[in-house]
């Protein structure tokens, strides 16, 4: 508990001066109610087998494609099964963030990225349609809660047929800003150094008034989500929002990240009942 409480007020810490540095205007601007102890309570990442107890390392996922292998610009069935240790299937699931079951897929060079929901058929397995854009190696990353446990993430690795783009290095954001979907959206973080908790940042203002958007609509119960993958497409973190019933100017994100290297993000937030993904790739040293 002491050690919670810590953690909380660092964050409060961060906070507090992050909108300090800004200016008596700029900091009424970027005021947000959310911001708050409890609030910051309820920010999480998860990801990594790492901290799973042994009972949820049985824990599995069977992949299997149904009507054959995908190709790449057509609809290919995928049947997830899960199971416990004993082999049975694992029925009982939370709804965490409106849903029993989280995908997503990433090309091997990461230029593509979905995230999606399959049907769940009651018996722990789930089903959906995947259009894979272009040929070549996809990762896909199945996060979930079994009840009475912790969230887990279980992958596969599935190989595309069709055209494959030429290869391109993945390389560092010079910027992390951007325009998207009528939005100015940046991107600040605290410190950026392996294995130490940082404070990530998303500022939104509106691409036509210039003033900070305070009309973000919840997405999945929460004012954003931030999915992250290392360059070899093997570590996946799905971060939570600190904030997370805000409706903006903000949306804070705290995370660890295991290991030095190069990774990419795709936070996902919604507005005027549309879902904005805004990518940044990022050096962690």
């Amino acid at each position: 508990m002491k050690l919670k409480c810590n953690r909380l007020s660092v964050f409060i810490l961060v906070i507090t001066v992050m909108l300090s540095g800004c200016g008596a205007a700029a900091k009424e601007e970027l005021q947000d109610p959310y911001l708050d102890p409890m609030s910051l309570s309820m920010g999480h990442a998860h990801g990594g087998a790492a901290a799973e107890t042994s009972a949820e390392k049985a824990i599995e996922a069977v992949w299997s494609w149904p009507e054959g292998k995908p190709e790449a610009g057509r609809p290919a069935k995928l049947k997830l099964q899960l199971a416990d240790g004993a082999g049975k299937p694992l029925t009982k699931l939370d709804i965490v963030h409106e849903q029993r079951l989280h995908l997503v897929a990433v090309s091997g060079d990461l230029r593509h990225f979905q995230h999606i929901h399959p049907n769940y058929n009651g018996d722990g397995s789930f089903e959906i349609a995947v259009t894979f854009p272009s040929g070549g190696p996809y990762t896909l990353f199945a996060d979930f809660t079994p009840t009475g446990y912790h969230a887990l993430t279980r992958s596969t690795i599935v190989e595309v047929s069709g055209e494959k783009p030429a290869p391109q290095p993945l390389k560092p954001d010079a910027q992390l800003s951007g325009q998207f979907e009528g939005m100015g959206v940046s991107l600040h973080y605290d410190h950026l150094i392996a294995k130490i908790n940082t404070m990530m940042t998303f500022t939104f203002k509106d691409s036509r008034t210039g003033r900070p958007v305070r009309d973000l609509e919840l997405y999945l119960g929460a004012v954003g989500h931030v999915m992250i993958v290392d360059s070899t497409a093997r570590t996946f973190l799905h971060v939570h929002p600190l904030n997370w019933g805000s409706s903006g100017p903000q949306a804070a994100f705290s995370v660890t990240f295991s290991e030095s290297g190069i990774y990419k993000m795709w936070g996902q937030f919604k507005r005027d009942g549309r879902i904005v993904t805004v990518p940044f790739t990022i050096e962690v040293p």
